[in-house]
C-alpha cells in the first residue's frame, strides 16, 4: 500500500516534498504538532527520513496540482476535470457544478 505524504524536515517548497511511500518502508508511527499547540497528525518515520500525512488542503492541493485539481479557496479543493458549469454569485462566490451532478459552493468568485 502506498500513501501520498509530505516531507516533515528539509522542505524544498517545490514537488520533490511530497513523496508516494511505501507502508512496508515505516518502522513506526506516532503523533506529531507542528506546535505546541497545534493539532497532532500521523508521522511515519522511515530509514529514508519523517513525513506526514497531507492533512491541511494547501499541501493537498500542491500535490493534487499535476492531476487537474485545483485550490479554489481555503476549504475546497476541485477537480477540473469533472467540471461540468461555474456559475457566479453577484459578489458572493460561485457554484460549480460537476459532471456528477454534485454541487459546491466556493468563495471564490470566478
Amino acid at each position: 500500500m502506498k500513501l501520498l505524504t509530505v516531507r516533515m524536515n528539509d522542505r524544498k517548497g517545490d514537488d520533490t516534498d511530497f513523496v508516494e511511500l511505501d507502508i512496508g518502508d515505516v518502522d513506526y508511527i506516532n503523533v506529531w504538532h507542528r506546535t505546541k499547540n497545534s493539532y497532532g497528525v500521523p508521522a511515519f518515520h522511515t530509514f529514508y527520513g519523517s513525513y506526514i500525512c497531507l492533512c491541511n488542503l494547501g499541501d493537498l492541493g500542491k500535490a493534487l496540482k499535476h492531476l487537474g485539481f485545483e485550490l479554489m479557496d481555503q476549504s475546497t479543493i476541485i477537480n477540473t476535470k469533472n467540471v461540468e458549469q461555474v456559475k457566479s454569485i453577484d459578489n458572493n462566490g460561485s457554484v460549480i457544478k460537476f459532471v456528477s451532478g454534485l454541487k459546491v459552493r466556493i468563495r471564490k468568485h470566478i
